[in-house]
């Protein structure tokens, strides 16, 4: 865990018993608890939360998708039919389009992406998974590789990063370094309003498996990015706290660990 200053601190361990199968896990937004589906070689796959005294329920086997506290999204295999499930019971709710990203974000809300090919996803939807109303939100960003959903579980905000794992870094004609690196831009969705905001200071370049995005309890954004530089053997690690409707991040450094992919804000 780390606050806002920048201070880390380790809070828990989780030992897994052994297994005779495949087990991934997707963290829960402002807790230390995980996701757990459990893929095993014959029988059943179950899903359970840790830690937690709840018993295991079953699910379809598949891969994790955007998950919260009443829905979770499974990718079964191999088609790739995606699946809304209620991972307090195991129970399907409903299929979504192969060709169509459908990731839950709460208060019976979801951000739907269509296809556009290979690697590129289509525009963006927030959409009433009661009702099915649907809001177009379009594609804000100019990087156009693929997005990851932040939503604030106390608040109608859901941060959007969208990374780019090939971005061109433009220099000056006698840097003989590498001319690709990683960026990373970030959004705000007001789901109230439908509004997107570009969080400031954004895009970013940043190492997309060594950096990370989470809320605190009070609403603020924390940002842990990796990178920043053009040469890639000079790296910095930074974090950065923004709450919606500030004009600018306050900006702290942090140990040069390797990477925080996933963290929790301790509060104040």
């Amino acid at each position: 865990m780390i606050s806002p200053s920048g201070a880390v601190r380790h809070l828990v361990t989780h030992y897994f018993a052994p297994f005779d199968g495949t087990i991934e896990t997707t963290p829960v937004p402002g807790s230390i608890a995980e996701w757990v589906l459990r893929w095993p070689h014959s029988g059943a796959c179950t899903l359970r939360l840790v830690p937690s005294a709840r018993a295991p329920v079953r699910v379809p086997c598949g891969d994790l998708g955007q998950i919260n506290a009443n829905m979770i999204t499974l990718w079964t295999q191999p088609n790739q039919v995606g699946l809304l499930v209620n991972p307090q019971t195991g129970a399907v709710l409903s299929h979504t389009s192969a060709t169509v990203q459908t990731d839950p974000i709460g208060h019976g809300l979801a951000i739907e992406s269509g296809d556009n090919g290979p690697y590129l996803a289509g525009p963006l939807s927030l959409v009433n998974l009661m009702t099915g109303e649907r809001r177009m939100l379009g594609w804000p960003s100019r990087q156009h590789n693929g997005f990851q959903l932040y939503p604030d579980p106390s608040g109608p905000y859901v941060a959007i990063e969208f990374g780019d794992p090939a971005y061109p870094l433009y220099s000056n004609p006698s840097y003989q370094g590498p001319t690709i690196g990683q960026a990373a831009d970030l959004w705000l969705l007001n789901t109230t309003t439908a509004k997107l905001t570009h969080v400031p200071g954004f895009p970013i370049l940043e190492s997309l498996k060594q950096s990370g995005i989470a809320w605190t309890s009070d609403g603020r954004l924390v940002v842990a990015a990796r990178g920043g530089s053009f040469r890639q053997s000079i790296t910095r690690t930074a974090i950065a706290v923004w709450h919606p409707g500030q004009h600018a991040l306050h900006v702290h450094t942090l140990p040069p660990l390797n990477g925080y992919t996933t963290f929790v804000p301790l509060p104040r």
